[in-house]
């Protein structure tokens, strides 16, 4: 399955300009609990290149029903409008449909390392595909992680809480303020549904990842206060500038300091994760072919709909 898949995804590739690396993520390419095997699913894959407007311009000359009339003249003012990746979506290959996110690499990488937008950082937290790849996105994706890990903790600094639960908050952090929840436009049960569907991947990711930052016994986390407390400055620096801008001293930080940046993080996430979730939608409407648009939004609606009022 796995290697059919990255055959699939390459294929679907070489009928596009170049790029330079491939990430695969969604519930076509990792498991979702409650899935159900009948729906046609859309792969998801993000694509980093060197230049996003000379790509999106290239690829109009060779699929020009990947977009809609007006979308040439729309690519460059925004391309950095809330967040730097644009998606194109239901572009049928092989019997399949693909989404793809094209973003300039420097700006996958800016927002990895400093939670600019969030929008790809977000995105990395959660268990994905690297098709193609190397050492610099591998390092990045673990650092972004890393500091994951730290936030979802400092959220629960005092609580003992189950592994699920950890991997719940880290899944969370990418939906704070994310304004499809309001609107009924994402599953409301999704961030269960990628948890449980992929468990062991998420404890092999944050087990990886942590330097001490818990201790795990019986399936229960209990976090270091300490360490996360040594760690807050080497945490992303869009978020340390928020921190700071509301007169938090990094430098000393004390046990009674955390209730204050457990709410500053939250607030920095909902900021960001509001400003993009607004953003996206809009741009991608812009550029994608006016059928595409609306089958996407069909879909999501279904999701929210044929979701809402199971089980969370």
């Amino acid at each position: 399955m796995h290697e059919d898949l990255v055959r699939t995804i390459n294929g679907f590739i070489a009928t596009k300009p170049a790029v330079i690396d491939i990430i695969g993520y969604g519930s076509a390419v990792k498991t979702q609990s409650n899935a159900d095997p009948k729906d046609i699913k859309q792969i998801d894959i993000i694509a980093t290149v060197s230049d996003a407007k000379k790509w999106h311009h290239a690829n109009i000359k060779t699929s020009r029903s990947d977009y809609n009339p007006v979308a040439k003249g729309l690519v460059k003012p925004l391309l950095h409008v809330g967040t730097d990746i644009e998606y194109l979506s239901n572009i049928p290959y092989d019997d399949k449909f693909f989404k793809i996110g094209v973003i300039e690499r420097f700006d996958f990488l800016y927002d990895l390392h400093n939670w600019s937008n969030f929008y790809m950082a977000g995105r990395c937290q959660k268990p994905i595909m690297l098709v193609k790849k190397d050492n610099e996105i591998e390092k990045a994706i673990r650092r972004n992680r890393l500091n994951a890990l730290r936030a979802a903790l400092i959220l629960n600094y005092d609580k003992k809480i189950t592994e699920e639960e950890l991997y719940k908050t880290i899944c969370e952090l990418s939906y704070m303020g994310d304004i499809r929840m309001f609107f009924g436009m994402e599953n409301p049960n999704k961030v269960r549904n990628i948890v449980t569907g992929e468990f062991g991947e998420f404890k092999k990711i944050y087990s990886e990842v942590n330097e001490g930052l818990y201790t795990e016994e019986d399936g229960i986390i209990t976090p270091n206060t300490e360490k996360l407390l040594s760690d807050v400055p080497d945490m992303p620096s869009k978020l340390i500038e928020y921190i700071v801008n509301n007169e938090i001293n990094i430098e000393d930080m004390r046990k009674e300091d955390l209730e204050k940046l457990r709410t500053f993080i939250v607030k920095y996430l909902r900021q960001i994760n509001l400003r993009s979730s607004i953003a996206q939608p809009v741009k991608s409407v812009a550029i994608n072919n006016f059928g595409s648009s609306y089958t996407y939004a069909k879909a999501k609606r279904k999701k929210y709909t044929s979701n809402k009022g199971k089980s969370a």
